[in-house]
């Protein structure tokens, strides 16, 4: 089941549905439910491909417990759920897995691609920008404000370059990669940011759009995405989420289950796995005070052991 995040901070259900297990003559015990979420890099519906088939081979290896996929309609809603300790999982960006430590959620696993975890900025073919100093006094476009690879990674590049990104460009958040592309074709931005994974998506499904593009640079990488658990979330199953993740890689059926994602695996983590990026974050506060976020935001909590029984 894939749950849609609304404006109202209720959910509804998708068309998706997870596949079923296969009917069993013995008594089927009850399942307690649990709701991961998923940072939406591209849209819901982005989500519910990506993240859907996980859910789904999660779930046929789990013996008491249901996972259901919650699909925040952005970043934002993202951080509000953590904050709030909405959700028992969540997979975010080093920036989100930071921020849910201060509300005691802890890495369970990452994914192992942080080699593949950069940014691309993108220019009209026609633009005649050639240096990034050729985009001082017009407008750049980001997905969202607190996005790591597509925003963070970008403007810390405009910086070591010369831009300063506070005051020679005009920032824009349009809410999703493929919106921030278009905004680059359209002319409503001189420079759009994605990440690698959705401009190739673009390319194929809008090949005329994308051959009046072209990729100018490209950022430094950082660590990749990582799945936080709540902490009261049973230990036992955290690891055998973990357990199970580990050797997604080592299937075929596993490895398509990646692919979806753009993930070649998962790896062991730790909180201790994200200090290089709180370091990071830390020697660019300026960019994080740019897009009104910080990784050290604290907040008072109330920890709830209640869970929903499925029948």
């Amino acid at each position: 089941m894939l749950l849609l995040a609304s404006a109202c901070g209720k959910s509804d259900e998708n068309t998706y549905q997870p596949k079923v297990s296969t009917v069993s003559s013995k008594p089927v015990p009850a399942m307690l439910q649990y709701q991961i979420a998923a940072v939406p890099e591209g849209s819901q519906v982005r989500v519910a491909e990506a993240y859907g088939p996980l859910v789904d081979y999660l779930n046929a290896h789990l013996e008491s417990a249901k996972l259901t996929l919650v699909a925040p309609r952005n970043h934002a809603e993202l951080e509000t759920g953590l904050s709030g300790r909405a959700y028992d999982f969540a997979l975010g960006n080093a920036l989100q897995v930071i921020k849910a430590n201060d509300y005691n959620y802890h890495v369970i696993i990452k994914k192992g691609d942080d080699a593949q975890f950069y940014g691309i900025i993108l220019v009209r073919r026609d633009s005649g920008i050639a240096r990034v100093n050729d985009l001082k006094g017009k407008k750049v476009s980001y997905p969202s404000p607190t996005g790591v690879a597509a925003t963070i990674l970008p403007k810390q590049f405009f910086m070591q370059s010369g831009l300063d990104v506070n005051r020679d460009i005009e920032s824009l958040y349009v809410g999703s990669h493929d919106q921030s592309i278009m905004h680059v074709y359209s002319g409503k931005t001189a420079a759009g940011t994605a990440r690698e994974f959705s401009w190739k998506a673009f390319q194929k499904t809008h090949p005329k759009e994308a051959a009046e593009l072209e990729v100018k640079w490209k950022t430094e990488p950082l660590i990749d995405q990582a799945i936080v658990a709540r902490n009261d979330v049973p230990k036992e199953l955290t690891e055998r989420i973990g357990k199970l993740l580990l050797g997604l890689h080592e299937t075929a059926e596993g490895r398509t289950v990646l692919s979806n994602m753009s993930c070649s695996k998962f790896e062991a983590a730790s909180d201790a796995t994200y200090d290089d990026a709180r370091k990071f974050f830390s020697e660019n506060s300026m960019l994080l005070e740019t897009v009104g976020s910080s990784p050290k935001i604290k907040s008072e909590h109330k920890i709830s052991q209640n869970k929903e029984k499925m029948p």
